[in-house]
């Protein structure tokens, strides 16, 4: 098996352990003997997967999403230094137009390739104007079968690109949450404006459905602002993860909520924005 997915389906198995035993007291040894290794073992897995000791990683998934953002300081509500702000994605995201989206995307050719990453493995597709799908999952087959149903009629071409190329060296080996992308996205003027207004979420911080939906000029609109989260097509690059409730709590990811919450985890790490600890 690729030892990426590998390493990565070991991170899933010890977050979905953290995230289930919310009031046992975990240290590295009581992690990993529930993954049937040593701590130095475990130690290793982490640091291959992402170079974050798991020490941090389990203190880090304890104090920010054990209890309510208003009962416990936040890393998130830390200010994040300015030279840190270099790391941030830096995103264009063009609609799609009509004539683009009509009969099925007929008109569209998208290119794409199946890969594997610090998240596992995911299907990235672009057309000539930027990247329009990005999903993480358990099976090749699986994820296009979701290509397709979103781009029906679209020419596919299961080939290279240089879009793609930017996108396997952000998810590649190690996180790397630095590049420049070009987005080129299918949906409605509500997912859109709610898609945009995701990208001006930073870097290490993270916002409530209804912030998002203050935001946007409808305080009630809180419901209709999570589904359209919900069906974002574009995992990571368009940050829907930074998004939880109000109670603190992860909420929902279509993705799962392990990835959700190994990605809060590496971008507090790689913004320097660690409590004291």
């Amino acid at each position: 098996m690729n030892s990426k997915i590998e390493h990565f389906a070991l991170v899933e198995k010890a977050i979905r352990f953290i995230l289930g035993n919310p009031k046992q007291l975990l240290d590295v040894n009581v992690l990993a003997q529930e993954l049937g290794l040593s701590g130095d073992e475990l130690d290793a897995v982490f640091m291959a997967w992402a170079s974050i000791p798991v020490a941090k990683f389990i203190q880090f998934s304890r104090l920010n999403f054990s209890k309510p953002q208003n009962e416990t300081p936040s890393l998130f509500q830390t200010e994040i230094p300015n030279q840190t702000l270099s790391t941030s994605l830096h995103v264009n995201m063009e609609a799609m137009s009509e004539e683009e989206c009509a009969n099925g995307c007929s008109n569209l050719k998208i290119f794409y390739q199946v890969a594997s990453g610090f998240l596992g493995q995911y299907l990235v597709a672009c057309t000539a104007k930027g990247i329009c799908f990005l999903h993480f999952g358990d099976s090749e087959t699986t994820l296009l079968e979701v290509l397709k149903s979103n781009f029906s009629k679209a020419s596919l071409h299961n080939q290279n690109y240089p879009f793609l190329d930017e996108v396997h060296s952000a998810f590649g080996d190690r996180f790397n949450a630095a590049g420049k992308f070009s987005l080129h996205i299918k949906g409605s003027a509500f997912q859109l404006d709610v898609w945009q207004a995701l990208l001006t979420i930073p870097l290490g911080t993270r916002k409530t459905y209804g912030q998002l939906a203050q935001e946007l000029g409808n305080p009630a609109a809180s419901r209709a602002v999570g589904t359209a989260i919900g069906s974002n097509p574009i995992a990571v690059l368009i940050p829907c993860h930074r998004v939880v409730r109000e109670s603190g709590a992860l909420g929902g990811y279509r993705w799962g909520l392990e990835r959700k919450h190994a990605l809060l985890c590496l971008e507090a790490f790689q913004t320097n924005a660690w409590l004291d600890l």
